[in-house]
């Protein structure tokens, strides 16, 4: 896909990351049922896409679609709404990580560590969309002091400053 990229002259590639799909060494233990997308892989994948004229960006979700990380019991606890949220008329599982919770900055924190200093593009995308649950749990009352938007820029622009701080331009969707 990435010559058929290069065909096409499309300079950008970005490789979404939600859960443990991907290889994070402090973490392995919990990608033992799981084949994650080795560093290494990300980093060959990464070289052959630069001698295309392709830029590898890294993509890693950082506050909303972290359920596979939130269903195991040793971060069940980060969770906005722990146990889960209607959305449209549906029920869901817990997917989003409580933003007043330090522990929940430092597990990204923790992901960052294990998977920033594998890529070489000047850019990483932090995600940070879709936090369903953001104001309906343990926020809810801080949101209703201030702002769901204030409550959510708040932990987006700590993540913002740690992706800098590895000489990254932060993107996000």
């Amino acid at each position: 896909i990435v010559t058929n990229l290069m065909m096409l002259k499309i300079n950008h590639l970005q490789l979404y990351v939600e859960g443990r799909s991907i290889e994070y060494p402090s973490f392995k233990e919990y990608q033992t049922e799981e084949t994650p997308f080795l560093l290494e892989e990300y980093e060959a994948l990464e070289a052959y896409a630069k001698i295309r004229g392709i830029d590898l960006v890294g993509n890693m979700n950082s506050f909303g679609h972290m359920t596979s990380w939130l269903q195991i019991d040793d971060f069940h606890e980060l969770s906005e709404c722990p146990d889960g949220f209607v959305q449209w008329g549906f029920p869901f599982p817990a997917s989003t990580l409580n933003p007043l919770d330090q522990r929940s900055l430092d597990f990204v924190k923790k992901l960052y560590a294990d998977f920033i200093p594998h890529t070489k593009s000047r850019y990483f995308n932090i995600n940070c969309d879709e936090p369903f649950e953001l104001g309906r749990g343990k926020s809810k009352e801080a949101c209703e002091e201030s702002s769901v938007e204030t409550v959510y820029l708040a932990f987006v622009n700590q993540l913002i400053t740690r992706v800098k701080q590895y000489q990254k331009q932060p993107m996000m969707w």
